[in-house]
């Protein structure tokens, strides 16, 4: 019979069966899964006389060679009141052979032996220091919560085969993850300072620390653990980046600014180009959301030759300072000049392509349309099936829209939105899909047509006359297929406005209005949004209720992110 066929009878607890069953596997392979199997279907049927016998036949037979079966016989014999091995022959046996400690402590842990599988670890280590059981001893220690042991051993184990590395990391990031009272965090960063002192090649054992230090939030304490190892020579660049982003995606904009300041002006003088021109374009984001006179001070302060091979960044700069201009027709045909001159000092199809992207979307905000047409129609064409080409491929139907044909911007969108890459940004999105899926009933596009002018006023800028339009056209257009439309994007300019009452009730509205439809979703994230930027504490009860109703919702990260201040 399969020896399956026998696990089988003994989960169906019919033991005396499976003993006759197993009894010819174990004749025919002593040392084989046969053995393990007969003694529990013994001790499972509680014929402790028999599996007494079967391990003392065992241990006799093979226990010099495989001291785990001597272990048997000495847990067996000693639960029993019977005459049987010592510990001390078990120690022995290890001495002799230390590779077998493995599968003694693995019987050890089986009858929940953990401190003596230890023991037998440490002697195992004591006869042969390269044997490596360092990641099973933390395995252990964790069973017996004893937390600092299984730091200090979880970092041997990295010592003796980076390979463990990545499987520590995940469960560090599961036990600080479970553990409320913090010991886990506080016992792994005591383990790795003690172990960054001790020297040696400790360099991932910093970045392990820089690891916690992330995943607990603590990226003040990383920033300064960074900035030290900085005035060591030993600048991190890519490490302090990561703390930026990680600041700025929870929109701690000071302390993100902070590190890309540090990341920009205590770099070393060699460095041009590469993350330093990311660092700056990230800066200039951080720094637009939280004091604009330094965001200014900072386009002015680099420039071309300071940064060296930086496209990313001179763009980034150009846009930034026609954003906060007012266009006009003299100031359209300077930045026509500067991507000119952008495009012959990078002659590379990306490039090129970026800055006829850039110059359409200034005058698509100057309201020339034909001519922002034609200029995202050149970048199209250079930047190809990238997100940057769909995106100009939106923007080209869009400008039709805001043109009023909007028969062919709708034609244009819905091929469109077949095939557009999913990174485009969701405001872009968003417009393709509220004009793409409206108009059914609506077949002269009446409600396009009113809807289009408040959008229009938002894509220029104009965020008082975008507000006053959507007032104006709310009470018409409340039968209207738009109408969810137009309270989603009327809630989302109060939100920006910062009229967070007004943005609130918008989106009350909008629940109702949404049914089933397009914007129910968001109807509900931005409720509480709203709310929590109005009051957080009056907000938790909406955060909850969209949590609950879209567990893997779009907005998922960003409600959990707010939800989680409430913990704190």
């Amino acid at each position: 019979m399969n020896i399956r066929a026998c696990d089988t009878l003994i989960m169906q607890g019919n033991y005396a069966r499976a003993i006759d069953c197993l009894q010819p596997h174990y004749n025919a392979n002593p040392q084989g899964p046969g053995y393990e199997k007969l003694l529990d279907a013994y001790l499972l049927s509680s014929d402790t006389s028999a599996a007494l016998k079967l391990v003392r036949k065992q241990s006799k037979r093979f226990g010099d060679a495989r001291p785990q079966y001597t272990v048997d016989y000495w847990v067996l014999s000693r639960k029993l009141g019977k005459k049987g091995p010592q510990w001390e022959n078990i120690e022995i046996q290890v001495v002799k052979n230390p590779y077998s400690s493995r599968a003694v402590a693995r019987v050890l842990e089986k009858y929940g032996l953990l401190k003596e599988a230890i023991a037998i670890y440490e002697l195992a280590e004591q006869r042969q220091p390269k044997l490596n059981v360092s990641f099973e001893r933390a395995q252990l220690y964790a069973q017996l919560g004893d937390i600092n042991a299984q730091y200090k051993a979880y970092l041997k184990a990295i010592d003796e085969n980076r390979g463990y590395l990545n499987n520590i990391k995940l469960r560090i990031t599961q036990n600080i993850g479970d553990d409320v009272s913090g010991t886990h965090a506080n016992a792994a960063k005591e383990a790795l300072v003690a172990r960054i002192q001790a020297g040696g090649d400790v360099g991932v054992f910093e970045s392990l620390l820089l690891f916690v230090y992330r995943e607990l939030g603590e990226y003040e304490r990383a920033f300064r653990w960074l900035k030290a190892k900085a005035n060591s020579d030993d600048f991190r660049a890519n490490e302090l980046m990561n703390i930026a982003r990680d600041a700025r995606d929870i929109e701690q904009y000071e302390l993100a600014s902070k590190v890309y300041d540090f990341l920009i002006h205590s770099k070393p003088s060699i460095v041009q180009g590469g993350w330093l021109n990311q660092a700056l374009i990230e800066q200039l984001w951080v720094l637009d959301r939280l004091d604009e006179k330094q965001a200014a001070m900072l386009t002015s302060e680099f420039d071309d030759s300071q940064c060296g091979n930086c496209f990313g960044w001179e763009l980034a700069r150009e846009e930034y300072k026609i954003k906060h201009q007012t266009i006009d027709s003299t100031i359209t045909a300077n930045y026509k000049e500067i991507m000119s001159s952008l495009r012959a000092r990078y002659p590379r199809p990306l490039f090129e392509g970026l800055t006829y992207k850039s110059y359409a979307s200034v005058l698509q905000i100057a309201g020339r349309f034909d001519e922002a047409l034609i200029e995202f129609a050149r970048a199209e064409t250079l930047l190809g099936d990238s997100k940057e080409g769909d995106e100009s491929r939106l923007a080209r139907a869009m400008c039709a829209f805001y043109d009023g044909d909007i028969d062919w911007a709708k034609t244009q969108l819905e091929i469109l939105l077949k095939s557009t890459s999913k990174e485009i940004a969701n405001d872009a999105l968003e417009n393709a899909l509220l004009i793409a899926a409206n108009s059914v009933e609506d077949t002269l596009y009446e409600g396009l047509q009113l809807l289009r002018v408040p959008m229009l006023y938002e894509i220029m800028g104009q965020q008082q006359k975008a507000l006053d339009a959507y007032n104006r056209i709310e009470n018409i257009l409340l039968a209207n297929e738009v109408y969810d439309d137009l309270l989603y994007k009327k809630g989302k300019l109060l939100l920006s406005m910062g009229y967070f009452q007004e943005a609130k009730q918008s989106f009350l509205v909008l629940q109702n209005a949404a049914g089933e439809g397009m914007w129910k979703e968001e109807g509900y994230f931005y409720f509480a949004k709203a709310a929590f930027e109005l009051d957080p504490g009056s907000s938790k009860e909406a955060l909850m209720e969209y949590l609950i109703s879209y567990p893997n919702g779009f907005y998922t990260e960003q409600a959990r992110t707010m939800y989680r201040t409430f913990a704190l």
